[in-house]
């Protein structure tokens, strides 16, 4: 095909439908993706259908998504920890979108780093440097990876869950067990799809420690240690 993107699928997405891939990989809305497929995909040599599931090293061919949703780079504030020729570690502030999704195109820290530092490797187009993500209110520390190596490193270690990761939170009401596991698996929400909940039909397992830091009146600050990796865990 003429004027087209060649993607090799990695190895979080493999068993995905073929839209929900290319709405990974290229970070447009799965409707912008569906018309990429409509549009003309290939899929390891044959014509694509939405519903087609691709594997790790699949290589899809599409037309490029519109100009418009292509990453641009703009010069937002956010704070360096650290930095050397390999990777870079930043703190993400509150409020800050990792990557282009839907109803958030502009002002990610994705358009950020291509401002201060241009072309990163990236196995998505929209992802440059980024092997893992915060949600959009959490704030912390990323690991980004400055090349090609290094993205190959940092995606096993989170790929494998070898990273250990630390949130601190506080909730409402005095939590009275010392420590503790909440094992409750995570899905679609039942009504509102956009949304993740526990009371998912069928959920993917989802566990996370618990251990009390301190309490207050009405609050407790406590440390959350994911031990699986689902959205919006």
């Amino acid at each position: 095909m003429a004027d087209t993107l060649t993607l090799e699928v990695p190895e979080s997405l493999d068993g995905s439908r073929v839209d929900k891939a290319l709405s990974s990989m290229l970070g447009v809305s799965r409707f912008v993706a569906r018309e990429l497929v409509d549009r003309g995909v290939v899929l390891d040599g044959n014509v694509a259908r939405p519903r087609d599931r691709v594997h790790t090293g699949s290589l899809i061919e599409t037309p490029h998504p519109a100009e418009e949703l292509a990453l641009q780079p703009e010069d937002v504030p956010f704070e360096v920890l650290y930095e050397d020729a390999t990777l870079i570690a930043i703190n993400k502030a509150p409020g800050m979108v990792v990557h282009p999704a839907p109803g958030r195109w502009q002002g990610t820290l994705a358009n950020a780093l291509l401002h201060r530092w241009g072309r990163l490797p990236s196995r998505e187009a929209a992802r440059p440097g980024i092997v893992h993500r915060l949600d959009r209110e959490t704030s912390g520390v990323m690991v980004l990876a400055r090349t090609a190596t290094a993205l190959e490193h940092l995606g096993r270690q989170f790929h494998d869950r070898t990273v250990a990761k630390r949130y601190l939170a506080v909730v409402r009401g005095v939590v009275r067990r010392d420590a503790f596991v909440i094992d409750a698996p995570i899905g679609r929400h039942p009504t509102e799809r956009k949304k993740m909940s526990t009371r998912a039909r069928a959920g993917r397992a989802a566990v996370t420690r618990i251990r009390v830091r301190e309490r207050f009146a009405s609050t407790t600050l406590v440390e959350a240690a994911p031990e699986t990796g689902r959205t919006h865990q």
